[in-house]
């Protein structure tokens, strides 16, 4: 007699069938929220990239400002020290002050005759 034995695996194996319909869903709203995160990010880095454009465009127009500010001051302060350094010279020159001032009157073309 001949014996037989059957193999008798110990584990089922179970078939795995997809379910189409619901993989091809879960991959439609996969996308779309990741379309709809990219388009936020979009939309935070253009906001963020405005909002630089702007505050380099009034430091830009404070710059000119205060350039400007700074020559006329500069210009300010060389005519303050022209007018103290001629000050000063002319006090050194030990001159008094004119009261009155006294002007001569030409009554003829030529000043000096023969």
């Amino acid at each position: 007699m001949h014996k037989t034995s059957s193999l008798n695996p110990p584990f089922v194996v179970r078939t795995f069938s997809l379910n189409w319909k619901a993989v091809l869903g879960f991959i439609q709203i996969l996308t779309i929220l990741t379309t709809l995160i990219l388009f936020l990010f979009y939309i935070f880095q253009v906001d963020s990239f405005a909002t630089k454009k702007y505050l380099i465009r009034d430091y830009q127009k404070e710059l000119n400002k205060l350039t400007i500010e700074s020559k006329a001051l500069e210009l300010n302060s060389l005519q303050a020290n022209s007018l103290n350094n001629i000050i000063a010279s002319l006090e050194g020159l030990n001159l008094e002050r004119v009261n009155k001032t006294y002007y001569i009157r030409v009554l003829d073309t030529k000043v000096v005759t023969k």
